[in-house]
């Protein structure tokens, strides 16, 4: 009895012809649905019509709303498997772009931002990739942040670079493998893992937490 043998593994080329792939599906459909939603939201606002007319409206409006939603949630799950070009990337300053963009949320929340951003903590990526991986981190953690509550960030620089973002002060104990059922931490944890990083989260009665771990990657000025 032969033994079964591994699958080979993915090659570049699988994976842009799978993201290209995606995408276009992706615009394909998603245009139209658009189209259709906005139409469906004007007629609801200019006609008179009965209360049953206008909940199937709405519900036809969620409906497409849901479908170009999972097509979009879909075509960056492809991206995110697909590392694509890596350049030398900073992600302390990354992080501290990503902090300024959720600025008015965390005003608004009473939420004060404790950061220990230090020296550029340089890191292998592609760079909208890998800002978008931050960014639905910071979006999951301020999900769940209490009111008032703190949010602890940090960037250091060691064997590897790391990053934590949390409703608590960083404890390295807490840090273990995280699933989360949100798709955008699963979309999050593909891009890390592309480029060789590894996700880890704890949550809490007070929140959830997440510590990432790059590779760490030359600074452009020492390589050469």
């Amino acid at each position: 009895m032969s033994s079964q043998q591994p699958a080979p593994p993915v090659s570049a080329i699988d994976y842009a012809w799978r993201e290209k792939t995606i995408s276009e599906l992706f615009h394909v459909i998603s245009q139209p649905l658009t189209g259709l939603h906005c139409l469906l939201e004007v007629s609801l606002l200019k006609k008179q019509k009965s209360d049953g007319y206008r909940r199937d409206i709405q519900a036809a409006i969620e409906a497409a709303s849901r479908l170009v939603e999972s097509l979009r949630q879909a075509r960056e799950l492809a991206e995110a498997e697909n590392p694509g070009a890596l350049v030398a990337l900073d992600l302390t300053g990354i992080v501290r772009d990503v902090v300024s963009e959720f600025g008015p949320i965390l005003e608004s929340s009473h939420s004060n931002v404790v950061a220990n951003l230090g020296d550029s903590v340089w890191i292998h990526g592609n760079h909208e990739r890998l800002r978008r991986a931050i960014f639905y981190l910071f979006d999951s953690v301020l999900h769940d942040l209490p009111l008032g509550n703190d949010l602890f960030i940090t960037t250091t620089s060691g064997v590897v670079g790391s990053f934590y973002i949390g409703a608590s002060p960083e404890d390295p104990s807490n840090k273990r493998a995280f699933e989360h059922p949100r798709r955008a931490v699963a979309i999050a944890a593909r891009t890390i893992e592309s480029v060789g990083g590894r996700l880890h989260g704890i949550e809490q009665n007070n929140g959830k937490s997440f510590w990432v771990e790059f590779p760490r990657a030359a600074a452009p000025q020492d390589i050469g």
